[in-house]
């Protein structure tokens, strides 16, 4: 498998649109605007054209609510609070099923591996 990295924009772009067509099929809803994130749980899907980080990236978000009362227990210390541990692991879980929705649809993905951004899938190509 191979990044994304030097293909030209407009495949990024058809993969960008393979990914999105593939989460609709699968029931999962998404946005592509992290700047505007939904009040419902949902894939982000970006498409980056900058140089060193190309590629079509997806992540799960939790809804609003959940995320707001964990950052919340987590910024005040309530290391115990439950809440922090359910939604990590509804974010594993949504990974889980983009995944395999993405797999389905013949869409290869690896796990960024990236700490600061732990739950992220890249969309890859076929060498």
């Amino acid at each position: 498998m191979r990044d994304l990295e030097n293909v030209p924009l407009e495949e990024l772009k058809q993969t960008f649109e393979r990914v999105t067509c593939a989460l609709e099929a699968a029931a999962i809803p998404w946005v592509n605007d992290a700047d505007r994130l939904p009040d419902h749980a949902a894939a982000i899907v970006a498409l980056d054209d900058m140089p060193g980080d190309r590629g079509v990236f997806v992540f799960w978000l939790p809804g609003r609510n959940e995320r707001c009362v964990a950052v919340e227990a987590f910024e005040g210390g309530d290391w115990d609070n439950p809440e922090i541990d359910d939604v990590g692991t509804k974010t594993e879980h949504g990974m889980e099923t983009i995944a395999a929705a993405l797999s389905a649809a013949g869409i290869l993905t690896r796990d960024t591996d990236d700490p600061m951004n732990p739950f992220t899938l890249e969309v890859m190509q076929e060498d």
